[in-house]
């Protein structure tokens, strides 16, 4: 009896914090500065500049008019290690680490 009693609790417990979560959403959103103040957006960020994947999503993403079905994201920082141990992965690595940085995205050490 006393498991299905914690059962039940750990149910009721679960529904009351996914429900307060559901709530608190609307209220949390992303938002990304600008020079002109804040504007809504979502933010993330690339993790590997060792292929032409890289730069091609940041330029995709961070186009002036960039597609709508893209969400409205934004490429902001970038970590450059990808494959270290593949020779012609970590060869591009600067290059494509570059075009990255000169689409106005930070790069990071981790």
């Amino acid at each position: 009896m006393s498991q299905s009693s914690s059962r039940r609790s750990f149910i009721r417990r679960s529904v009351l914090a996914g429900s307060a979560l559901g709530l608190s959403l609307p209220a949390l959103s992303f938002r990304t500065r600008t020079a002109g103040g804040v504007q809504d957006g979502k933010r993330v960020g690339i993790i590997g500049l060792d292929t032409s994947h890289a730069p091609a999503f940041t330029k995709a993403l961070n186009a002036e008019k960039s597609d709508p079905a893209l969400g409205g994201y934004r490429v902001v920082a970038a970590y450059p290690h990808g494959s270290r141990d593949i020779v012609s992965s970590a060869e591009r690595i600067p290059a494509y680490t570059e075009q990255v940085r000169n689409m106005g995205v930070e790069i990071v050490d981790s």
